[in-house]
């Protein structure tokens, strides 16, 4: 092994000055050399020259490495060189992926034979690698799920991927997107497509856009409300991921819970002006000792305060509303008695106003 070492000098030399972790062995395993490297990713102790490199505590630990590494010394001297990938359980309990080559160089000026061990750590590499198919097995399953519709395309209005559910929301089917029939320039409503260039520029900045509300054409030529999230996947290729959800029947049912809003709110203010203004009279009355003029008001003031009971009711039926469930039910009723009650009403308060009413004979029936 003296004899070995001193001919062996100058590479031991290199090895040590190198990055790389490096171990120079003999013929028959037994460790020359280990470099700082190899030291500090296998968290190497004390000075194990004397040793074997299947000795070492990392194989002791990792029994079907260490049989591993040992059949690669043994191959080594009958080809170039070996290489394989490998795990490893270090001694602190932290676990490393590292790829493994073991080469032996004849080297005749010396009249040696020798062993170079490399182990380079790519646990970094690998656990990216996991991460990035983890990321594309959840875009697989989200894809194939059609939860929602999703399509990719690039800048330039180029689509390559559609999900069923985004053919579905816009009426296509896949024969027609895979003979590239779908005229996806024209999908966008014409008064939405200058939008594009600040959803481009802001993914350039930022790697994505959203959420932002625009009109889509259907086959049949109606409009979808839909909302668009984006995000950049490749800027390389401008390639960027949509994710497009389909709101229409949701702001159908908002703009009818608004509709239903407005004209609860205008029936609610019809009673409540009546109300004040039979506590108007009642004041009065009560001002002047009049109690025998109460007698008309107060059956009035209940009939009112029955009719806001009712409003508020219906206003607070959110739930009704908002899973379009509300009933309203149709019937036919007098109008004349409509009329008449109204104008009652406004006499009852402004009885200084004068009101006049002329009506037919007969009732006039409202379907």
């Amino acid at each position: 092994k003296e004899k070995f070492l001193l001919k062996n000098r100058a590479k031991r030399s290199i090895i040590n000055n190198i990055s790389s972790a490096v171990a120079l062995l003999d013929s028959v395993g037994q460790i020359v050399e280990i470099n700082s490297s190899l030291r500090t990713l296998l968290l190497v102790k004390g000075n194990p020259t004397t040793e074997y490199i299947f000795d070492l505590e990392v194989f002791q630990q990792n029994k079907t490495a260490r049989e591993r590494l040992s059949r690669a010394v043994r191959r080594s001297t009958e080809t170039p060189f070996v290489r394989y990938f490998d795990k490893l359980t270090l001694e602190n309990g932290n676990k490393i992926f590292v790829n493994v080559e073991v080469r032996c160089i004849n080297d005749v000026k010396t009249d040696s034979e020798f062993i170079v061990l490399s182990i380079n750590d790519i646990t970094e590499i690998r656990n990216t690698q996991e991460a990035l198919k983890s990321t594309h097995d959840t875009y697989v399953k989200l894809f194939r799920s059609n939860l929602i519709g999703i399509i990719r395309g690039n800048y330039k209005g180029n689509v390559t991927e559609v999900n069923d559910a985004l053919l579905k929301m816009l009426g296509y089917t896949r024969s027609e997107f895979n003979s590239k029939k779908i005229p996806w320039k024209e999908i966008t409503a014409p008064e939405y497509r200058d939008n594009v260039y600040e959803e481009i520029k802001q993914l350039d900045k930022s790697g994505y856009f959203g959420p932002v509300e625009k009109e889509y054409i259907h086959k049949s030529g109606k409009r979808l409300t839909v909302l668009i999230n984006g995000v950049l996947v490749d800027k390389k290729n401008y390639s960027c991921l949509c994710l497009v959800d389909d709101i229409t029947k949701q702001k159908e049912q908002d703009q009818k819970k608004d509709e239903f809003l407005s004209i609860a709110s205008h029936e609610l203010k019809t009673p409540l002006t009546s109300l004040s203004g039979y506590f108007q009279l009642l004041v009065e009355f009560v001002k002047v000792k009049d109690y025998s003029s109460l007698d008309g008001v107060m059956p009035r003031i209940q009939v009112q305060l029955e009719k806001v009971l009712e409003l508020v009711n219906q206003l607070l039926d959110f739930s009704k509303i908002q899973s379009g469930t509300l009933q309203i039910t149709k019937g036919r009723f007098n109008f004349v008695e409509l009329i008449v009650e109204q104008v009652n009403d406004m006499r009852e308060v402004h009885p200084e106003r004068k009101i006049e009413l002329i009506i037919p004979n007969k009732s006039v029936n409202i379907n």
